[in-house]
């Protein structure tokens, strides 16, 4: 499976939660879209270092 396979996976899987927990820290809507936006920018470029020594989903 390639990275950006694995990355639609992720997004699709945790983007809910993600979602919800920048809502929880910003009242603003748009603002939690930012913080979604960068929060799987990051997840993007470092999706190489995961080496499955945590649940995917603490990692993320």
């Amino acid at each position: 499976m390639t990275n950006k396979e694995n990355f639609e996976i992720i997004y699709k899987e945790y983007a809910p939660a993600i979602g919800k927990l920048c809502l929880s820290y910003t009242i603003d809507r748009d603002n939690a879209e930012d913080l979604i936006q960068e929060t799987f920018i990051t997840a993007w470029k470092k999706l190489d270092s995961f080496r499955y020594n945590a649940k995917l989903s603490t990692w993320v």
